[in-house]
């Protein structure tokens, strides 16, 4: 939140794991990993970063976005994630460690709307990318190669989640 710390608790007991304090600026999102062993946060100062959730400790910061970035996701076969934000772009980076810091290199920073994008979800299968922004667009982009597939019309209000379905759609 906007105390800039992530706080991993453990279900069963309600006892606090551990808390994570790096970011400069509010969290927005968190993306688990596929196999639970990475924790993606998006944040006000700018940046994505990368967590091993065993222990906390930061494996990369992915610094491309130009401006706070309110959105993140992994794509279920874990091996890109997705950031969007401020800047009205999508990027999408290759996950390529799970345990050891690494360099994450960046594959795509599309520009996306002409506002800034709100929330982005994948389909189940994550061959596809919806994005939604302020100006109430919404687009459907290809993944990972971030090719739009559709704009549709602009919509009545603000989408602010997105959701997939089993069947491949969205809500």
């Amino acid at each position: 939140g906007y105390d800039r710390s992530i706080r991993l608790w453990n279900v069963a007991d309600g006892a606090l794991l551990r808390s994570i304090d790096v970011h400069n600026g509010a969290i927005f999102d968190l993306a688990w990993h596929p196999t639970g062993q990475l924790l993606a946060s998006a944040s006000a100062d700018e940046t994505v970063k990368l967590w091993r959730t065993s222990d906390g400790v930061r494996l990369d910061t992915l610094k491309e976005p130009l401006a706070e970035v309110s959105a993140v996701a992994f794509t279920p076969d874990g091996r890109h994630v997705i950031a969007a934000g401020r800047d009205k772009r999508i990027h999408l980076w290759s996950v390529v460690s799970l345990q050891a810091p690494a360099s994450n290199p960046a594959l795509h920073s599309r520009f996306a709307h002409e506002s800034p994008v709100v929330a982005i979800g994948l389909s189940a299968d994550g061959k596809h990318l919806l994005t939604s922004a302020e100006d109430r667009s919404l687009k459907i982009w290809s993944v990972p190669d971030l090719v739009i597939e559709h704009d549709h019309a602009r919509q009545p209000d603000l989408v602010s989640a997105v959701v997939p379905r089993a069947d491949g759609g969205f809500t």
